[in-house]
């Protein structure tokens, strides 16, 4: 199931989208609380409450979706791999009172919890930043809860948004994406994962039912319709953010 998306919204996304590397951190954190209320809504029509549960916001940035979460009641635990993004949201912690939220510096291939510590994981447009995606989804099923939830979202490679830093070269098949990013210096380095490892909805699918998820929905995100996720191929192009609802399997 998912909620209605309004013409203001998307409005509202697209200009906040446009406008979130100027003056950051502050555009960047407003863009991920307008993000995190439709999250909000995505959960709830999906019978997923946030109030009173034990929360992990997983590559969290600047701490807007955070925020959020902590804000409609959840216990929020906010982890990123650098210090320094959390310097913002700290400073907006001071300014509001009863906010569950703590921070933590850490590595999500190496989450420093308990076995069954959360009750929901949020890793918004974090699988694909990752190359050893089946570890950062076992780490995520070892921490959850009996029946406990996780929320994925990324952009397909070969979409209009996937592989934003070679982009357009990453619609062309992988060999040549990385040998013209190269040769135009649009990567420094070795690159970025996804010149080495696509991160598709096939290689998603395939790696969520191996390490016992349950899907309890997949859609495109911020869009009205979502009939043409289930036509393989086509959606690899035609999904720009792909959204998964899962569930820890108990079998």
């Amino acid at each position: 199931m998912r909620p209605k998306i309004s013409y203001s919204f998307t409005r509202q996304l697209y200009q906040m989208g446009k406008k979130r590397n100027e003056n950051r951190p502050k555009s960047y954190f407003t863009f991920q609380r307008l993000q995190a209320i439709h999250l909000l809504e995505f959960l709830e029509v999906n019978s997923v409450t946030v109030k009173g549960k034990r929360i992990l916001d997983c590559g969290c940035l600047y701490g807007g979706y955070s925020f959020e979460f902590a804000r409609h009641g959840g216990n929020v635990i906010s982890i990123d791999m650098r210090s320094e993004e959390h310097e913002y949201l700290h400073k907006i912690k001071k300014k509001t009172r009863n906010l569950l939220i703590s921070q933590i510096t850490a590595n999500a291939l190496f989450l420093p919890f308990k076995s069954n510590s959360f009750d929901i994981i949020i890793a918004s447009s974090l699988i694909e930043h990752v190359l050893s995606r089946d570890i950062l989804l076992s780490e995520f099923h070892r921490c959850l809860s009996p029946n406990g939830m996780l929320y994925l979202s990324f952009p397909p490679l070969y979409s209009f948004v996937g592989g934003h830093t070679i982009r357009p070269f990453n619609m062309f098949p992988l060999s040549l994406s990385k040998l013209i990013s190269k040769r135009t210096r649009r990567i420094l380095n070795n690159g970025p994962p996804w010149l080495y490892k696509p991160c598709t909805i096939a290689n998603i699918l395939a790696l969520v039912k191996a390490l016992k998820f349950d899907i309890v929905t997949m859609e495109p995100r911020y869009l009205p319709f979502s009939s043409f996720i289930k036509i393989p191929v086509f959606r690899e192009i035609l999904v720009q953010m792909c959204q998964l609802l899962l569930r820890k399997s108990q079998y």
